[in-house]
Protein backbone atom coordinates (compact mmCIF):
# COMPACT_ATOMS: atom_id res chain seq x y z
CA UNK A 1 0.00 0.00 0.00
CA UNK A 2 1.37 3.39 -1.19
CA UNK A 3 0.95 6.10 1.42
CA UNK A 4 0.64 9.88 0.30
CA UNK A 5 3.93 10.61 1.31
CA UNK A 6 5.97 8.47 -0.92
CA UNK A 7 3.59 9.42 -3.43
CA UNK A 8 4.60 12.99 -2.85
CA UNK A 9 8.11 11.76 -2.70
CA UNK A 10 8.22 9.77 -6.03
CA UNK A 11 6.09 13.06 -7.87
CA UNK A 12 8.95 15.64 -6.74
CA UNK A 13 11.68 13.25 -7.69
CA UNK A 14 9.97 13.06 -11.54
CA UNK A 15 10.99 15.50 -14.03
CA UNK A 16 7.58 17.88 -14.98
CA UNK A 17 9.05 19.18 -17.91
CA UNK A 18 10.05 17.14 -21.33
CA UNK A 19 12.32 18.64 -23.79
CA UNK A 20 12.23 16.57 -26.92
CA UNK A 21 15.12 17.45 -29.48
CA UNK A 22 13.98 16.89 -33.24
CA UNK A 23 15.42 14.74 -35.61
CA UNK A 24 18.09 15.90 -39.03
CA UNK A 25 16.11 17.11 -41.54
CA UNK A 26 13.34 17.58 -39.46
CA UNK A 27 11.31 20.24 -37.10
CA UNK A 28 9.65 20.29 -33.79
CA UNK A 29 6.81 19.86 -35.34
CA UNK A 30 7.66 15.76 -35.38
CA UNK A 31 6.46 15.78 -31.69
CA UNK A 32 3.18 17.32 -32.22
CA UNK A 33 1.24 13.88 -30.98
CA UNK A 34 3.74 13.15 -27.94
CA UNK A 35 3.77 16.70 -27.04
CA UNK A 36 -0.10 16.36 -26.79
CA UNK A 37 0.07 13.12 -25.10
CA UNK A 38 2.68 14.12 -22.64
CA UNK A 39 1.09 17.88 -21.81
CA UNK A 40 -1.94 15.76 -20.94
CA UNK A 41 -0.34 13.86 -18.23
CA UNK A 42 0.54 16.95 -17.20
CA UNK A 43 3.78 17.96 -18.37
CA UNK A 44 5.57 21.08 -19.40
CA UNK A 45 6.51 19.48 -22.63
CA UNK A 46 9.25 22.38 -24.62
CA UNK A 47 9.98 21.27 -28.39
CA UNK A 48 12.58 23.79 -29.67
CA UNK A 49 13.26 24.08 -33.49
CA UNK A 50 16.48 24.22 -34.21
CA UNK A 51 18.23 27.04 -36.01
CA UNK A 52 17.37 26.24 -39.96
CA UNK A 53 14.54 23.99 -39.44
CA UNK A 54 10.71 25.13 -38.85
CA UNK A 55 11.32 28.56 -39.97
CA UNK A 56 13.75 29.12 -37.61
CA UNK A 57 16.57 31.59 -38.72
CA UNK A 58 20.50 31.00 -38.38
CA UNK A 59 21.92 27.69 -39.01
CA UNK A 60 23.22 24.66 -36.56
CA UNK A 61 27.14 25.14 -37.01
CA UNK A 62 28.27 23.15 -33.82
CA UNK A 63 25.74 20.84 -31.81
CA UNK A 64 28.67 22.19 -28.61
CA UNK A 65 27.25 25.55 -28.88
CA UNK A 66 23.95 25.01 -29.68
CA UNK A 67 24.08 22.49 -26.41
CA UNK A 68 24.96 26.03 -24.46
CA UNK A 69 22.60 28.12 -26.22
CA UNK A 70 19.63 25.74 -25.51
CA UNK A 71 21.02 25.58 -21.61
CA UNK A 72 21.09 29.46 -21.48
CA UNK A 73 17.83 30.49 -23.25
CA UNK A 74 15.34 27.26 -23.16
CA UNK A 75 15.64 24.99 -20.25
CA UNK A 76 14.34 25.54 -17.13
CA UNK A 77 16.58 25.05 -14.10
CA UNK A 78 14.28 21.98 -13.09
CA UNK A 79 15.08 18.98 -13.98
CA UNK A 80 13.81 17.57 -17.07
CA UNK A 81 13.39 14.61 -19.08
CA UNK A 82 15.67 15.09 -22.07
CA UNK A 83 14.75 13.00 -25.11
CA UNK A 84 16.48 13.28 -28.51
CA UNK A 85 16.25 11.65 -32.10
CA UNK A 86 18.95 10.97 -34.40
CA UNK A 87 20.28 14.36 -34.88
CA UNK A 88 18.51 15.53 -31.77
CA UNK A 89 20.24 12.91 -29.55
CA UNK A 90 23.29 14.00 -30.41
CA UNK A 91 22.40 17.19 -29.44
CA UNK A 92 20.60 15.68 -26.16
CA UNK A 93 24.48 14.22 -25.47
CA UNK A 94 26.03 17.52 -26.02
CA UNK A 95 23.82 18.97 -23.70
CA UNK A 96 24.52 16.34 -20.89
CA UNK A 97 27.99 16.82 -21.82
CA UNK A 98 27.54 20.98 -21.12
CA UNK A 99 25.91 20.56 -17.91
CA UNK A 100 28.89 17.93 -16.56
CA UNK A 101 31.33 20.62 -17.51
CA UNK A 102 29.00 23.19 -15.76
CA UNK A 103 28.98 21.26 -12.53
CA UNK A 104 24.86 20.72 -13.34
CA UNK A 105 24.58 17.24 -14.15
CA UNK A 106 21.20 16.98 -12.32
CA UNK A 107 19.38 19.10 -14.12
CA UNK A 108 18.81 16.30 -16.85
CA UNK A 109 16.85 13.86 -14.79
CA UNK A 110 15.41 11.46 -17.30
CA UNK A 111 17.35 10.52 -20.98
CA UNK A 112 15.98 8.82 -24.05
CA UNK A 113 18.19 8.39 -27.01
CA UNK A 114 16.47 6.84 -29.82
CA UNK A 115 18.15 6.02 -33.01
CA UNK A 116 21.29 7.63 -32.23
CA UNK A 117 24.41 7.10 -31.18
CA UNK A 118 27.39 8.44 -29.24
CA UNK A 119 30.50 7.65 -30.78
CA UNK A 120 31.50 10.14 -33.64
CA UNK A 121 31.37 9.75 -37.16
CA UNK A 122 34.58 7.86 -39.13
CA UNK A 123 35.73 9.51 -42.08
CA UNK A 124 33.88 7.53 -44.37
CA UNK A 125 30.50 9.04 -42.97
CA UNK A 126 32.45 12.31 -42.22
CA UNK A 127 32.56 12.46 -46.22
CA UNK A 128 28.99 11.44 -47.05
CA UNK A 129 27.92 14.38 -44.65
CA UNK A 130 30.04 16.60 -46.93
CA UNK A 131 28.77 15.24 -49.89
CA UNK A 132 25.26 15.45 -49.05
CA UNK A 133 25.86 18.60 -47.50
CA UNK A 134 27.20 20.41 -50.94
CA UNK A 135 24.26 18.35 -52.76
CA UNK A 136 21.79 20.42 -51.32
CA UNK A 137 23.08 23.50 -51.23
CA UNK A 138 23.62 23.11 -54.96
CA UNK A 139 20.38 20.94 -55.87
CA UNK A 140 17.93 21.79 -52.90
CA UNK A 141 16.92 18.97 -50.76
CA UNK A 142 14.48 17.52 -53.01
CA UNK A 143 16.72 14.41 -52.90
CA UNK A 144 16.33 13.69 -49.50
CA UNK A 145 12.68 13.97 -49.95
CA UNK A 146 12.91 11.01 -52.61
CA UNK A 147 15.01 8.93 -50.35
CA UNK A 148 12.36 9.17 -46.90
CA UNK A 149 9.83 8.30 -49.45
CA UNK A 150 11.67 5.23 -50.57
CA UNK A 151 11.99 4.56 -47.05
CA UNK A 152 9.11 5.44 -44.97
CA UNK A 153 5.56 4.83 -44.73
CA UNK A 154 3.37 7.14 -47.40
CA UNK A 155 1.61 8.79 -44.11
CA UNK A 156 5.20 9.62 -42.44
CA UNK A 157 6.80 10.76 -45.34
CA UNK A 158 4.00 12.94 -46.26
CA UNK A 159 4.55 14.47 -43.06
CA UNK A 160 8.69 14.47 -43.20
CA UNK A 161 8.89 15.31 -46.69
CA UNK A 162 7.15 18.86 -45.86
CA UNK A 163 8.68 19.67 -42.79
CA UNK A 164 12.26 18.48 -44.94
CA UNK A 165 10.87 20.84 -47.77
CA UNK A 166 10.81 23.85 -45.89
CA UNK A 167 14.39 23.57 -44.02
CA UNK A 168 16.70 26.01 -45.44
CA UNK A 169 19.36 24.68 -47.71
CA UNK A 170 21.75 26.44 -45.20
CA UNK A 171 20.23 24.94 -42.31
CA UNK A 172 20.50 21.35 -43.79
CA UNK A 173 24.06 21.58 -45.26
CA UNK A 174 25.30 23.68 -41.84
CA UNK A 175 23.65 20.55 -39.38
CA UNK A 176 24.97 18.06 -41.37
CA UNK A 177 28.83 19.38 -40.95
CA UNK A 178 27.54 20.12 -37.52
CA UNK A 179 26.97 15.96 -37.31
CA UNK A 180 30.52 15.19 -38.86
CA UNK A 181 32.13 17.24 -36.57
CA UNK A 182 30.81 15.66 -33.57
CA UNK A 183 32.93 14.05 -30.69
CA UNK A 184 32.29 10.60 -29.48
CA UNK A 185 29.92 11.24 -26.27
CA UNK A 186 30.44 7.69 -25.15
CA UNK A 187 32.22 8.81 -21.85
CA UNK A 188 29.55 11.13 -21.25
CA UNK A 189 27.18 8.52 -21.07
CA UNK A 190 29.70 6.51 -18.81
CA UNK A 191 29.47 9.49 -16.40
CA UNK A 192 26.21 10.17 -16.67
CA UNK A 193 25.56 6.42 -15.74
CA UNK A 194 28.22 6.64 -12.38
CA UNK A 195 25.77 9.50 -11.51
CA UNK A 196 22.59 7.96 -11.68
Amino acid sequence: MTNSADTAADQAAKPQTAVLLHAFPLDARMWDSQKAALEAAGLRVIVPHLPGFGGEDGQLNSLEDMAETLLDEVFPQEPVSLVGLSMGGYLALEVLAALQRRGQPERVGRLVLADTQSGGDDAKKREDREKQAQKVLNEGQEFMVETAREEQKPSTAEQTARMTREASREGIAAALRAMAAREDRRDVLRRAGEQA
